[in-house]
């Protein structure tokens, strides 16, 4: 069981965008999935209720920051992982999530005004640490990139030379991710369901995904 928190201080870098994916895909893979809502903007809750299309999540609500905590790991004894989607700014639910996760993702994609504010977020993360007397893991991971132009590699090359620790899969700028905006069908095969295997592969080495869900450990 887990609970991993995607943290930005800047909105529109894809964080809901990558809980949409990777929990679609997990739930797909048979595991149960949580996702508390903690963002007041309700735009996980909102696409869920008005356009998903998938296997179930379990999905909750939950704006005041005082229940974050509470809320998240009382939807954690019910699922094998549990994802928290913060606000697109540091607030006291970003604080709360951070302090019970086991694993924090940062999203950062290809401009400046983003790598700083990751380089704001790692540091929050590691504060909260130290705070807290435990480690508190995070990687960052690139979102809407298109490894192959000077603008993100360039990118890529300043969070690598400032020593952040990242995820080696990205997600590349493709139209069926932008499309989730309109669209509940969130692609788990494919190009698309390739990057996102690769993504959750790479956590579940890191300890922040179970091998396999706990049903099935059971059997």
């Amino acid at each position: 069981m887990s609970i991993i928190s995607v943290a930005t201080t800047k909105g529109g870098v894809g964080k809901t965008t990558l809980i949409q994916c990777l929990s679609a895909y997990l739930s797909r893979q048979g595991y149960k999935v949580g996702v508390l809502d903690a963002d007041p903007n309700k735009g996980f809750t909102t696409w869920y209720e008005s356009y998903y299309e998938g296997l179930p999540i379990t999905v909750a609500a939950e704006a005041e920051a005082q229940r974050v905590v509470e809320k998240a790991q009382e939807m954690e004894k019910g699922c094998d992982v549990v994802f928290i989607d913060t606000a697109g700014f540091s607030n006291q639910g970003m604080i709360m999530a951070l302090g019970t996760s086991d694993g924090v993702l940062i999203p950062v994609g290809s401009n400046a005004s983003e790598v700083r504010e990751a380089t704001k977020t790692t540091d929050f993360v590691q504060s909260m640490a130290k705070a807290a007397r435990r480690d508190i893991p995070y990687r960052i991971i690139f979102t809407a990139m298109n490894p192959q132009t000077l603008v993100s590699k360039h990118t890529m090359a300043e969070i690598e030379k400032a020593g952040y620790a990242r995820l080696q899969n990205i997600m590349r700028s493709r139209t069926a991710y932008e499309a989730l905006t309109y669209s509940g069908s969130v692609p788990t095969t494919g190009v698309e369901g390739l990057e996102i295997g690769a993504i959750v592969e790479e956590m579940q080495s890191l300890g922040w995904i179970p091998d396999e869900p706990a049903e099935q450990a059971a059997e």
